[in-house]
């Protein structure tokens, strides 16, 4: 497996098939509220979006958080993490949002410590979103959703041999 990250954008050539995938680092601090929306494939609307309100009584300081979508295959993921699994925020609402057509198929939420929490009572999957439920506990680390939808296509691959060489031919350029 070869793989190449430029920039928040992840290629990867992994046996006959590509992965590819884009993060962008995000601040959160005790009361923001917001959306962040990373987008992968505009033609197919495949885009990850997370919205969230943070607790104002919890946590001192900011913190750095990722949100991340991965085409692999005929997988597509999205997460929102914080890259330590640890965190002081607590969260009163939280929403991960795929873009696409089809409905997410699964999703884990993980709490204090990197815990798995379980769906019942806590979050639920409609469609393309995962939501809180009313009443949550707040802590939260990581959220994870996949949903199946149409390989890489031979155009899209040629597309990205050539978006690898012109990412290459960029950061020479730079060094």
């Amino acid at each position: 497996m070869r793989a190449l990250v430029l920039g928040g954008l992840l290629l990867c050539l992994c046996a006959s098939s590509y992965a590819y995938g884009h993060s962008q680092t995000f601040r959160l601090r005790p009361g923001s509220h917001d959306e962040l929306m990373v987008t992968l494939d505009k033609e197919n609307g495949h885009f990850c979006r997370f919205r969230y309100l943070v607790h104002v009584d919890h946590g001192k300081y900011g913190e750095d958080w990722i949100l991340y979508i991965l085409h692999e295959g005929d997988d597509l993921s999205c997460s929102v993490y914080r890259p330590s699994m640890t965190s002081s925020l607590h969260f009163q609402h939280f929403e991960l949002e795929m873009g696409g057509d089809s409905s997410i198929q699964s999703a884990k939420v993980y709490g204090e410590e990197g815990a798995l929490v379980p769906s019942a009572g806590s979050y639920f999957i409609d469609g393309n979103r995962v939501t809180n439920v009313a009443g949550w506990p707040g802590s939260l680390v990581r959220v994870v959703a996949h949903k199946t939808v149409a390989a890489v296509s031979p155009d899209t691959e040629a597309e990205l041999h050539e978006e690898i060489h012109r990412r290459r031919q960029e950061t020479k350029e730079e060094l």
